[in-house]
């Protein structure tokens, strides 16, 4: 199964590590240089083939900023939702899906079935307003 490595390697361990010490979503350059302080000679290339296979089994999640900027963080053990702030990149998890019902409408109009579902909200958190 290409694309989808299960291998520990010291190098991934590293990535996972930094995820989950992580305040904020991080960007695979920000991944790359906060590893290289252990791996120097670590490649980008690296960094992103191993977010690319985390991200494919679940264990990380990616999400696309305002910016441009593609930034990774550890996906949450259970299904959620977030609210994430545009200037520091926090994400704060919501306590309840608030689109069930909307879910279950969609599948009953449509015909579609639907496996999962994703709400990112884009904003700013309490303490970047105020800067």
């Amino acid at each position: 199964m290409a694309g989808k490595s299960t291998r520990r390697t010291p190098q991934r361990e590293c990535i996972m590590e930094i995820l989950r010490q992580g305040q904020a979503a991080l960007s695979a350059e920000e991944i790359w240089q906060a590893a290289r302080k252990q791996f120097p000679n670590l490649a980008l290339t690296t960094v992103y083939r191993n977010l690319e296979n985390l991200t494919a089994q679940g264990l990380a999640r990616r999400s696309m900023f305002s910016d441009g900027v593609t930034r990774f963080d550890l996906a949450p053990r259970s299904h959620g939702h977030s609210l994430i702030c545009l200037g520091c990149n926090r994400s704060i998890p919501l306590p309840d899906c608030p689109l069930h019902a909307l879910e279950q409408e969609l599948m009953r109009d449509t015909g579609f079935t639907i496996q999962d579902h994703r709400l990112e909200i884009y904003g700013y958190c309490p303490e970047c307003r105020k800067k």
